[in-house]
């Protein structure tokens, strides 16, 4: 098994809800299009926290924090340009507290990189 449709699967198996998600359900989408499938779990995840399903946000963002854990540069970049990058959401909004909240620290070290990725993309063009 690819490492990208086994690092898709482990996302179904921990959110079985997110199976489900339409957005996700009715794409058809081959599992080892990780980056895709990420980017839809942002907008699931960003639904749940606009939702108040708070219980779901925080297995969610376990899960991201886990994955994180786990010490591997691909897998931190997936969740950073798969997942994170697609919650697209400016820091100064009055949103981005709720649904950054129940990030770890690992999580949001890596939503910072991400940020300051930006910045400097920015500062060059």
């Amino acid at each position: 098994m690819k490492n990208d449709e086994l690092l898709s699967k482990q996302l179904l198996e921990a959110i079985p809800e997110f199976k489900e998600c339409p957005s996700f359900k009715d794409s058809g989408i081959d599992l080892d299009l990780s980056y895709i499938i990420y980017g839809i779990f942002a907008d699931f995840y960003v639904d749940k926290v606009k939702a108040h399903d708070f219980g779901l946000v925080k297995r969610m963002s376990d899960f991201i924090e886990d994955m994180l854990s786990k010490n591997d540069k691909y897998i931190e970049t997936l969740i950073a340009y798969g997942f994170l990058e697609n919650i697209d959401i400016d820091p100064a909004a009055p949103e981005y507290k709720q649904i950054t909240s129940t990030f770890g620290e690992k999580t949001l070290s890596v939503l910072g990189d991400v940020h300051e990725f930006w910045r400097k993309a920015g500062e060059s063009n």
